[in-house]
Protein backbone atom coordinates (compact mmCIF):
# COMPACT_ATOMS: atom_id res chain seq x y z
CA UNK A 1 0.00 0.00 0.00
CA UNK A 2 1.02 3.47 -0.49
CA UNK A 3 0.46 4.68 3.59
CA UNK A 4 0.73 2.37 6.29
CA UNK A 5 -3.01 2.13 8.06
CA UNK A 6 -4.86 0.26 10.80
CA UNK A 7 -3.06 -3.02 11.69
CA UNK A 8 -0.47 -2.12 9.18
CA UNK A 9 1.42 0.40 11.53
CA UNK A 10 1.07 -1.60 14.13
CA UNK A 11 2.53 -4.72 12.44
CA UNK A 12 5.33 -1.91 11.37
CA UNK A 13 5.80 -0.41 15.47
CA UNK A 14 6.10 -4.28 16.53
CA UNK A 15 9.03 -5.22 13.79
CA UNK A 16 6.59 -8.06 11.78
CA UNK A 17 7.96 -9.57 8.43
CA UNK A 18 5.10 -8.01 6.31
CA UNK A 19 4.59 -10.13 2.74
CA UNK A 20 1.99 -8.39 0.42
CA UNK A 21 -0.14 -10.39 -2.22
CA UNK A 22 -0.92 -7.35 -4.65
CA UNK A 23 -4.42 -8.05 -5.97
CA UNK A 24 -4.37 -4.78 -8.53
CA UNK A 25 -4.05 -6.74 -11.41
CA UNK A 26 -7.49 -9.08 -10.47
CA UNK A 27 -9.35 -5.43 -9.45
CA UNK A 28 -11.12 -5.68 -13.26
CA UNK A 29 -12.63 -9.23 -13.14
CA UNK A 30 -15.88 -10.55 -11.94
CA UNK A 31 -16.64 -11.07 -8.64
CA UNK A 32 -16.45 -14.73 -8.19
CA UNK A 33 -13.42 -15.02 -10.29
CA UNK A 34 -11.67 -12.27 -8.58
CA UNK A 35 -12.35 -14.23 -4.96
CA UNK A 36 -11.06 -17.41 -6.33
CA UNK A 37 -7.73 -15.83 -7.97
CA UNK A 38 -7.44 -13.55 -4.69
CA UNK A 39 -8.03 -16.90 -2.72
CA UNK A 40 -5.30 -18.31 -4.71
CA UNK A 41 -3.15 -15.35 -4.81
CA UNK A 42 -2.77 -15.20 -0.81
CA UNK A 43 -2.53 -18.86 -0.37
CA UNK A 44 1.10 -18.36 -2.73
CA UNK A 45 2.15 -15.52 -0.86
CA UNK A 46 1.09 -17.72 2.58
CA UNK A 47 3.43 -20.70 1.02
CA UNK A 48 6.49 -18.29 0.01
CA UNK A 49 6.11 -16.91 4.03
CA UNK A 50 6.20 -20.15 4.97
CA UNK A 51 9.60 -21.56 2.68
CA UNK A 52 11.26 -17.89 3.92
CA UNK A 53 10.66 -19.07 7.82
CA UNK A 54 11.53 -22.75 7.12
CA UNK A 55 14.54 -21.65 5.19
CA UNK A 56 16.00 -19.81 8.25
CA UNK A 57 15.46 -22.83 10.72
CA UNK A 58 12.16 -21.45 12.49
CA UNK A 59 9.07 -22.89 12.49
CA UNK A 60 5.70 -22.54 11.37
CA UNK A 61 2.31 -21.83 12.96
CA UNK A 62 -0.65 -20.46 10.50
CA UNK A 63 -2.92 -18.78 12.22
CA UNK A 64 -6.29 -18.54 10.42
CA UNK A 65 -7.33 -14.98 9.33
CA UNK A 66 -8.51 -12.77 12.41
CA UNK A 67 -7.89 -16.15 14.71
CA UNK A 68 -11.35 -17.40 13.04
CA UNK A 69 -11.03 -20.80 13.46
CA UNK A 70 -11.93 -23.77 16.19
CA UNK A 71 -8.63 -22.67 17.93
CA UNK A 72 -9.08 -19.04 18.03
CA UNK A 73 -12.53 -19.48 19.47
CA UNK A 74 -11.36 -21.72 22.45
CA UNK A 75 -9.62 -18.45 23.30
CA UNK A 76 -12.30 -16.37 23.13
CA UNK A 77 -14.47 -18.79 24.95
CA UNK A 78 -12.32 -18.84 27.72
CA UNK A 79 -12.17 -14.98 27.96
CA UNK A 80 -15.72 -14.60 28.54
CA UNK A 81 -14.80 -16.44 31.43
CA UNK A 82 -12.20 -14.38 33.00
CA UNK A 83 -14.63 -11.34 32.20
CA UNK A 84 -17.19 -12.78 34.48
CA UNK A 85 -14.48 -13.25 36.77
CA UNK A 86 -13.31 -9.71 36.73
CA UNK A 87 -16.38 -8.24 36.68
CA UNK A 88 -17.67 -10.29 39.83
CA UNK A 89 -14.44 -8.96 41.77
CA UNK A 90 -14.58 -5.80 40.44
CA UNK A 91 -18.61 -5.32 41.27
CA UNK A 92 -19.44 -4.65 37.66
CA UNK A 93 -22.85 -4.92 36.56
CA UNK A 94 -22.44 -4.92 33.07
CA UNK A 95 -25.59 -6.14 30.63
CA UNK A 96 -23.83 -5.44 27.26
CA UNK A 97 -20.80 -6.61 25.72
CA UNK A 98 -19.31 -5.30 22.30
CA UNK A 99 -16.93 -6.78 20.34
CA UNK A 100 -15.55 -5.82 16.65
CA UNK A 101 -16.86 -8.62 14.29
CA UNK A 102 -15.14 -9.16 10.90
CA UNK A 103 -14.44 -12.25 10.54
CA UNK A 104 -16.32 -13.79 13.28
CA UNK A 105 -14.10 -15.15 15.40
CA UNK A 106 -13.93 -12.97 18.32
CA UNK A 107 -17.85 -12.41 18.13
CA UNK A 108 -18.26 -16.29 18.14
CA UNK A 109 -15.79 -17.55 21.13
CA UNK A 110 -17.47 -14.58 23.50
CA UNK A 111 -20.93 -15.48 22.27
CA UNK A 112 -20.21 -19.62 23.34
CA UNK A 113 -18.33 -18.74 26.36
CA UNK A 114 -21.14 -15.71 27.48
CA UNK A 115 -23.95 -18.74 26.96
CA UNK A 116 -21.74 -21.65 28.38
CA UNK A 117 -20.80 -19.80 31.34
CA UNK A 118 -24.01 -18.09 32.17
CA UNK A 119 -22.40 -14.33 32.03
CA UNK A 120 -24.37 -11.38 32.69
CA UNK A 121 -24.01 -9.60 29.87
CA UNK A 122 -25.09 -9.97 26.40
CA UNK A 123 -22.63 -10.25 23.35
CA UNK A 124 -23.16 -7.69 20.80
CA UNK A 125 -20.77 -8.21 17.36
CA UNK A 126 -20.69 -4.58 15.44
CA UNK A 127 -20.01 -4.79 11.87
CA UNK A 128 -16.39 -4.24 10.86
CA UNK A 129 -16.27 -5.20 7.40
CA UNK A 130 -18.30 -6.67 5.05
CA UNK A 131 -17.84 -10.40 4.42
CA UNK A 132 -19.83 -13.10 2.86
CA UNK A 133 -22.50 -15.12 5.24
CA UNK A 134 -20.81 -14.04 7.78
CA UNK A 135 -23.65 -14.71 10.39
CA UNK A 136 -23.99 -17.95 9.03
CA UNK A 137 -20.67 -18.86 9.03
CA UNK A 138 -20.37 -17.30 12.77
CA UNK A 139 -23.22 -20.12 13.69
CA UNK A 140 -21.21 -22.76 12.02
CA UNK A 141 -17.94 -21.62 13.66
CA UNK A 142 -19.71 -21.79 17.26
CA UNK A 143 -21.39 -25.00 16.67
CA UNK A 144 -18.56 -26.99 15.49
CA UNK A 145 -16.69 -25.76 18.51
CA UNK A 146 -19.58 -26.37 20.99
CA UNK A 147 -19.81 -30.11 19.54
CA UNK A 148 -15.27 -30.14 19.49
CA UNK A 149 -15.53 -28.91 23.06
CA UNK A 150 -18.70 -31.37 24.30
CA UNK A 151 -20.46 -27.64 25.29
CA UNK A 152 -23.75 -28.81 24.46
CA UNK A 153 -24.80 -25.51 23.09
CA UNK A 154 -26.88 -24.75 19.53
CA UNK A 155 -26.97 -21.61 17.91
CA UNK A 156 -28.97 -20.44 15.34
CA UNK A 157 -28.82 -17.02 13.74
CA UNK A 158 -31.29 -15.22 15.34
CA UNK A 159 -29.53 -15.78 18.45
CA UNK A 160 -26.60 -13.73 17.75
CA UNK A 161 -26.62 -9.99 18.24
CA UNK A 162 -25.38 -8.51 15.22
CA UNK A 163 -24.91 -4.45 14.68
CA UNK A 164 -24.66 -3.39 11.31
CA UNK A 165 -25.27 -0.05 11.34
CA UNK A 166 -21.70 1.27 12.43
CA UNK A 167 -19.61 0.05 9.04
CA UNK A 168 -19.25 3.88 8.18
CA UNK A 169 -16.22 4.50 5.13
CA UNK A 170 -15.19 0.75 6.23
CA UNK A 171 -12.13 -1.20 7.27
CA UNK A 172 -9.44 0.50 8.03
CA UNK A 173 -10.80 4.31 7.24
CA UNK A 174 -12.12 5.73 9.99
CA UNK A 175 -14.20 8.48 10.52
CA UNK A 176 -13.36 11.81 11.73
CA UNK A 177 -15.30 11.21 15.24
CA UNK A 178 -13.98 7.96 15.42
CA UNK A 179 -10.24 8.97 15.31
CA UNK A 180 -10.66 11.61 17.48
CA UNK A 181 -11.88 9.75 20.33
CA UNK A 182 -9.23 7.01 19.34
CA UNK A 183 -6.96 10.13 20.35
CA UNK A 184 -8.77 11.25 23.41
CA UNK A 185 -8.61 7.98 24.50
CA UNK A 186 -4.73 7.20 24.23
CA UNK A 187 -4.03 11.09 25.19
CA UNK A 188 -5.99 10.88 28.79
CA UNK A 189 -6.26 6.76 29.13
CA UNK A 190 -3.23 5.71 27.68
CA UNK A 191 -5.23 3.26 25.84
CA UNK A 192 -3.66 2.70 22.07
CA UNK A 193 -6.47 1.81 19.91
CA UNK A 194 -6.64 -0.13 16.48
CA UNK A 195 -8.62 2.66 14.63
CA UNK A 196 -9.92 -0.08 11.80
Amino acid sequence: PDRMTGNLTLDKMLGAELYFANTSCIAHLPEKERKEKQADLIQKTTAKAIADCQRRGEKVYTIAPGGSDLLGIAAYITCAKELNKQCEELHIASQYLYCAYASGGTFAGLSLGAKYFNSPFAVHGVITEKFDNVVNRTVNYINEASKLYDMDITFKAEDLKVEHDYLAFGYPNPDPDTRKFVYLLAQKEGILLDMC
